[in-house]
């Protein structure tokens, strides 16, 4: 498979549409962050200077009901205060339930779901890892003493499998050096070298080496248990 060349920014060139990540200017940035600073602002200055004339209502107030007006001012300015915080109160609630509904695996990829430019930088980035996945992809390579990758023996570590291969004939009914004919004995000796250099050597055992194994193993349960009828 030809592979596409790789530009200064990790992306194959020709695959992928060229987006660059825009950094945001910090002008904007601290532009944003002072509009909500300033909204609260002017909010708070509003509560007070409607907590202020309130108050100068009722010291001036010539009525006789003092109490009265003080509990229908102050009262009033309480309750909206509280019905405030009751209405952030069930926002914050639910907006938190809407996002614990979302499923952990869900991406927002689609334009419906953010907004446009962040869609497209997803869409580009989720191509991108996948081509680079699949450009670093070996190919007609292995690694020394495994099975290759989309054969029989594909994750098949041989060290380990031609060990494992002592257990299967120690639960044979009868004890393979006395029990196989002479005609064999080339085969178990063969075995022994397959089993001392997978115990000792420094070398991995080969693909081969493990076949030959598997067939010798083979051969040795079937003439056992043959034997054993």
């Amino acid at each position: 498979m030809s592979r596409a060349p790789i530009t200064h920014y990790g992306r194959p060139a020709g695959l992928l549409p060229r987006y660059e990540h825009k950094r945001v200017p910090f002008w904007a940035t601290f532009a944003q962050n002072g509009l909500i600073v300033f909204l609260l602002f002017i909010t708070l200055v509003c509560l007070l200077a409607a907590f202020y004339d309130m108050a100068q209502q009722l010291i001036k107030s010539k009525r006789l009901s003092r109490v009265s007006d003080v509990v229908i001012t102050f009262g009033t300015w309480v309750v909206i205060l509280v019905v405030g915080v009751i209405i952030w109160i069930s926002r914050a609630l639910s907006l938190r339930g809407t996002l614990g509904s979302i499923p952990r695996a869900y991406v927002p990829i689609k334009s419906e779901d953010v907004p446009a430019k962040a869609a497209e930088l997803i869409s580009n980035e989720f191509d991108r890892a996948s081509v680079i996945a699949l450009i670093s992809r070996p190919e007609g390579r292995r690694m020394e003493g495994w099975g290759r990758p989309g054969t029989e023996y594909e994750g098949i570590h041989f060290r380990t499998a031609i060990l494992s291969t002592i257990p299967v004939l120690q639960s044979l009914p009868l004890p393979l050096s006395s029990s196989l004919p002479p005609a064999l004995h080339p085969l178990a000796d063969l075995y022994d070298d397959l089993l001392s250099k997978a115990k000792y050597g420094k070398m991995e055992p080969t693909e081969e080496e493990y076949e030959e194994c598997v067939k010798i193993v083979a051969v040795f349960v079937g003439v056992l248990q043959a034997r054993n009828l």
